[in-house]
């Protein structure tokens, strides 16, 4: 078995080989992500994705799958330069088709625009049998029309109920990237992801983990390709899925992991691999998260259900206090959530985020006395600074002297969601106005001389 050489002299390169269980052969000079090892694969779960026999190209996109987030993850990005090379080397039952230019072009090109890197990726033919999956009764709603990866998060919560209030009961297959799910006492169809991928210990992974949009997106194509449906339904709203391309943050390349430019590249991959046409919707691309939870409690969704969720990307160390882990309150996922609930008129209880009063005169004032000596502290008032500023400049971009930067954005929208120039660019900027008020309006709930207040004037302290 012939295995592939690391890149001469390269910090900011990474050789990975997948080995196949009990290959005794393992690479001297690329990293061994290995089967059973590395990654592994939950047969309980994997039931969950066999209707009938598991197929091999089915096996293998989850094979490769995997390969990708560890490969992504494995090696951390250089402080100085964003894009690493990647080459990574999987075994599957049919290289040919894999490695045909309609399959590895594709697949290359959308890892290429999703991570930042520059992949190269490498089929050789499998020796070994794939994991064995026992054949499932699998109990599909007799009426779904469409797919969901559903985290359980306050995007999916909200999205399902309003397509199910508008499409009917049993309408949505929700494919679990959260928490795992039961019907009758036994796993649901698609209950959880069915691998999980493990690295070396006290190996330092790569945080940015921009694979995991390929993750969500294969697994949710694996679901809609088995239950015969074409539609997955994104449930992203307009700022989380539109301003990580529109406002990067300092020195990181763009997310592209819940942009139309990255699924109209996700399609042509699986119509290219499976022979199946699907279609990525974003049915919440143009509405504020905001105006996405108000519309879900008009379909009769208990405030409870929505509140009950978690949008925090804090550890739980970070933001564990007295026994109970809390949300941070003040990292750009947590100020998304409570700007959007705020114009939802929900309102959370005091032991929801550790930043609670965001009122404070400063940021350690509103953290409990012991959070300022944590270890990452520091990081972490960085990171709210980062949300505040972020939030505040994209509630800026409807100035006058942002059109023309608006216009360039809505070409590349307009291409990719096949609609016409003028017409994205009118609901682009009317996105961005609804979420300039709903900003606007948060602000005006704190007090004037609140830290996040003075973040936005230029004062940190």
């Amino acid at each position: 078995m012939t295995f592939l050489s690391s890149p001469e002299n390269s910090s900011n390169s990474l050789t990975v080989d997948v080995v196949e269980p009990h290959n005794t052969l393992l690479p001297t000079s690329a990293v061994a992500c290995e089967i059973n090892n590395h990654i592994q694969f939950n047969p309980e779960i994997l039931e969950t994705y066999c209707a009938k026999n598991l197929e091999s190209i089915v096996y293998d996109l989850l094979i490769t799958t995997a390969a990708i987030e560890f490969s992504d993850r494995y090696k951390p990005r250089s402080r100085v330069k964003w894009p690493r090379d990647i080459q990574l080397r999987i075994p599957v039952a049919d290289p040919s088709h894999w490695s045909s230019p309609s399959v590895s072009d594709s697949l290359r090109k959308t890892l290429n625009v999703l991570t930042g890197d520059h992949w190269r990726l490498y089929f050789v033919q499998r020796s070994s049998k794939y994991t064995e999956a026992v054949q499932s009764q699998l109990d599909y709603p007799p009426n779904a029309s469409a797919i969901m990866a559903y985290s359980d998060g306050l995007d999916s919560r909200s999205v399902a109920s309003i397509f199910e209030d508008s499409e009917g009961k049993d309408t949505l297959i929700k494919v679990r990237v959260g928490s795992s799910d039961k019907q009758n006492g036994k796993p649901a169809a698609f209950t959880a992801i069915p691998f999980t991928v493990k690295y070396p210990k006290h190996h330092h992974k790569e945080d940015s983990f921009r694979s995991r949009g390929f993750k969500f997106a294969a697994i949710s194509a694996i679901a809609a390709y088995l239950s015969k449906t074409k539609n997955i339904i994104v449930p992203e709203s307009g700022q989380g899925a539109l301003s990580p391309v529109l406002l990067p943050l300092h020195a990181q390349y763009p997310d592209f992991r819940n942009h139309p430019v990255f699924f109209r590249k996700m399609e042509s991959f699986i119509y290219a691999l499976l022979g199946y046409s699907l279609n990525y919707s974003q049915p919440r691309i143009w509405f504020t998260k905001g105006e996405t939870v108000f519309s879900a409690l008009n379909t009769g969704i208990p405030e409870d259900v929505l509140k009950d969720t978690r949008s925090c990307w804090q550890s739980r160390y970070n933001v564990s206090f007295g026994g109970i882990r809390h949300q941070c309150g003040a990292c750009a996922a947590c100020l998304l959530r409570r700007l959007s609930l705020n114009h939802a008129e929900i309102e959370e209880s005091e032991n929801t985020y550790y930043w609670s009063n965001l009122s404070s005169s400063s940021f350690e004032k509103a953290a409990p006395d012991s959070l300022s000596t944590r270890k990452g502290f520091k990081t972490m008032k960085a990171n709210a600074v980062a949300g505040v500023r972020h939030f505040d400049e994209l509630a800026n971009l409807v100035k006058d002297s942002n059109t023309r930067f608006l216009l360039a954005h809505s070409l590349e929208l307009a291409k990719s969601t096949n609609q016409k120039h003028e017409d994205v660019h009118i609901r682009l900027t009317e996105m961005l106005k609804k979420h300039s008020h709903e900003w606007h309006e948060f602000l005006n709930s704190l007090k004037d001389k609140s830290f996040i207040n003075n973040w936005i004037q230029g004062v940190i302290r």
